[in-house]
């Protein structure tokens, strides 16, 4: 139940960053984290869909395996679990931003504001 518990904290907290970000006008890390999600949402149903799966495994789970537990759920439910993926995914990247002395993991904005001079 901890891991559980853990993937509900982390999308409560991104889901915070994100009315604050919102809130803020931030509108590149609004984009960016309504993007993650999305992405999060497009990667489960993949997973569910996939043909070759029996082929590729990964921490001895096969991906045919996971994309028939994820396909036995409907779309809602593969949407939500994307949704809960996307933010522990978005919380590890906060970890590796936030522990960075080096700002070796500092990125371009994903979406920049129109009057910015690139």
């Amino acid at each position: 139940m901890g891991a559980e518990l853990a993937v509900l904290a982390a999308f409560i907290k991104k889901l915070v960053d994100f009315a604050r970000q919102l809130r803020g006008r931030d509108m590149n890390a609004v984009l960016t984290q309504l993007f993650v999600w999305a992405a999060g949402i497009v990667v489960v149903w993949l997973t569910a869909h996939v043909n070759f799966g029996g082929g590729v495994e990964i921490a001895n789970v096969r991906l045919d395996e996971l994309g028939a537990w994820l396909n036995s759920m409907n779309l809602w439910t593969q949407s939500v679990v994307g949704v809960l993926l996307a933010s522990s995914a978005s919380i590890i990247q906060d970890t590796f931003k936030a522990v960075d002395p080096t700002q070796s993991e500092a990125k371009p904005k994903l979406f920049a504001p129109r009057d910015e001079v690139r």
